[in-house]
């Protein structure tokens, strides 16, 4: 078996056969052992020893001296006793007196599996008639019947023991089978069809199940969710049959209960109540009962936790599929709208150059619309699959009372919430350039540049950074607001990837002109950028060292302000070696 599961094949399914002890004879004659305690006698009969008087005494002394045992049949059993033993001092042999010993043992077994009772009565029945054989030939051979029960009760009991042990051996293995089976399952109509199955071969005949409407509230009510018995397996709805918990079943359901002995249990896990079962069983597998409640307990609540888990994020995947369609609706939306845009500059037949021009910038924003559409629905994923993960996290942390794993899944989920917040405030901020702009005016840059160092002060004071302005006020033409967001993020970036340096140093100034515009400059001596991210650093999203903080839009955002000024910026840069920030801006008709 072991080779054809190696090599893929199928083998059959292991069966345990419940044991049971047999113990094969030659003849129907005692054991050897039990011959030898047999004591010589004569072939005499019986005298009046065997009245209704000393049978009477005899079984009540008997009865008196093995009453602890608490057996309904203790009066029957020590009678037949009483009544083999003359029986066979007529036929001189022991054997329907020995017999009846076996029966009661077995039968008994339940009540005890000790010798001492058994010897007791034994004595008890030989002090009683003993007196009456005084004198008479039948003594010997009492007495060598009493000895022989002796030795024989001895070896029954050893063999009761043996059957006992057996059969417990198996329940351990059937319940090791079945808490197997139980656990492996993943939702509640797996884990009855498991208890369908198996619970019958604990010596199961019925079992009911009901859980509780809202344990943590109250369990007043419950909800039957599974029940069989010798007939089958009910058929019930998933929502189960409602009642009050106290009746222990529905009414219907009671008047249907059989013969056999019932027995409740809870079922619990923990703190966590979560419903009861009633159990149909022999007296001789009762015991069984409390290690059934103990294996479905487990396997009821991991089924519960998994179900809830897959709940949870079968809600999730509905949040994430809705603002996937709102990404779509919004793209398709911007999509239209440059079509229409594109037909209405070909309606108004604008001048070739005109048109050539907007039809580029009609290109480039569909592209960039592309860009972000794609940027935007996969970073915006990264959270949510943060929190999805963490809510199966903090499930199990809340269903195991790990108070402080569950603080950090809840920290956790918290994060990657404001990251999500965070990111969509910086996309709503790089959406409104370009739609939302201030009447251009002329501006000294000096005058830019301080209002950027007064709003970064904090970060350029708490990393010790010294900023020298180089520019002589060239005055320029633009977004007064905009432009001081250009300086702020710039500056701030130089602030943040100095951080380290043994004097951070930071120089702003201008480095000629272009044309019609000024080159300014931003430079630091911080870690530098390697020549392959030079263009990278202004895409959307895009961060080189993932544990500094930010979005990765700023430098998007500065891109598009510069553009929209008609304006271009790029970066020189080596690792290492700092960075210089380059930008031109139209100059000030004055």
């Amino acid at each position: 078996m072991l080779l054809a599961g190696l090599n893929g094949l199928e083998h059959p399914d292991t069966i345990i056969i419940p044991p049971a002890l047999i113990i094969r004879q030659s003849c129907g004659c005692p054991e050897q052992r039990v011959l030898k305690a047999e004591l010589a006698d004569e072939r005499v009969e019986p005298l009046g020893f065997a009245s209704a008087a000393i049978r009477e005494k005899v079984v009540n002394s008997m009865a008196q001296s093995v009453s602890a045992l608490l057996h309904q049949d203790l009066i029957r059993w020590m009678t037949e006793i009483h009544d083999a033993f003359i029986h066979d001092l007529k036929l001189d042999t022991p054997a329907k007196f020995l017999e009846k010993w076996k029966e009661v043992i077995w039968a008994g077994q339940q009540a005890t599996t000790h010798a001492i009772p058994w010897h007791d009565a034994l004595s008890a029945m030989r002090g009683t008639i003993l007196p009456t054989l005084s004198g008479t030939p039948f003594l010997q051979k009492a007495e060598s019947f009493w000895q022989q029960a002796r030795v024989f009760v001895s070896g029954e009991l050893l063999k009761v023991e043996t059957s006992i042990r057996l059969q417990a051996e198996h329940r351990s293995v059937v319940l090791r089978e079945i808490s197997e089976s139980m656990m492996t399952c993943h939702t509640l109509a797996e884990l009855l069809d498991t208890a369908t199955f198996e619970l019958p071969r604990l010596g199961i005949h019925a079992c009911y199940l009901a859980l509780f409407d809202r344990a943590a509230v109250s369990t007043e009510t419950a909800r039957l969710v599974f029940a069989f018995d010798g007939t089958g397996r009910y058929s019930i709805a998933r929502e189960g049959i409602p009642f009050q918990s106290r009746n222990l079943l529905p009414d219907t359901f009671l008047r249907e209960l059989n013969q056999f002995g019932l027995v409740a249990e809870a079922l619990y896990s923990r703190e966590h109540r979560l419903g009861f079962m009633l159990l149909e069983v022999d007296a001789e597998n009762a015991m069984v009962c409390s290690a059934i409640r103990g294996v479905l307990s487990n396997a009821l609540q991991g089924v519960i936790l998994e179900e809830q888990r897959n709940e949870a994020e079968g809600e999730l995947r509905h949040y994430q599929r809705d603002l996937e369609k709102l990404v779509e609706e919004r793209t398709t939306e911007l999509r239209s709208a440059n079509q229409k845009l594109e037909a209405e500059i070909r309606e108004r037949l604008l001048t070739e150059a005109e048109r050539e021009r907007l039809i580029v910038e009609l290109e480039k924003k569909n592209a960039e619309l592309e860009r972000f559409a794609y940027t935007a629905s996969h970073d915006l994923k990264s959270p949510i699959i943060t929190i999805r993960g963490f809510l199966g996290h903090l499930e199990l942390d809340a269903a195991s009372g790990n108070t402080v794993r569950l603080k950090q899944d809840i920290q956790r989920i918290s994060a990657a919430a404001d990251k999500m917040y965070e990111l969509l405030n910086d996309l709503l901020e790089l959406s409104r350039i370009g739609r939302v702009l201030n009447p251009p005016e002329i501006i000294d840059f000096n005058a830019l540049v301080e209002s950027a160092l007064q709003l970064i002060h904090g970060r350029l004071k708490e990393n010790d950074v010294d900023v020298r302005v180089t520019s002589t006020g060239q005055q320029v033409f633009g977004d007064r607001s905009r432009l001081i967001e250009v300086l702020q993020n710039l500056l701030d970036n130089s602030a943040k990837f100095t951080l380290g340096r043994k004097t951070p140093t930071v120089v702003v100034g201008c480095s000629g002109t272009e044309g019609d515009k000024f080159i300014f400059y931003v430079r630091d001596n911080g870690i530098g950028i390697a020549p392959e991210h030079h263009e990278r650093i202004f895409g959307l999203f895009n961060k080189l060292d993932v544990t500094i903080e930010g979005t990765g839009v700023g430098l998007a955002l500065v891109k598009r302000i510069i553009e929209l000024h008609d304006g271009r910026i790029w970066v020189e840069s080596e690792l290492g070696e700092g960075s210089t920030f380059y930008f031109t801006l139209p100059k000030a008709v004055i």
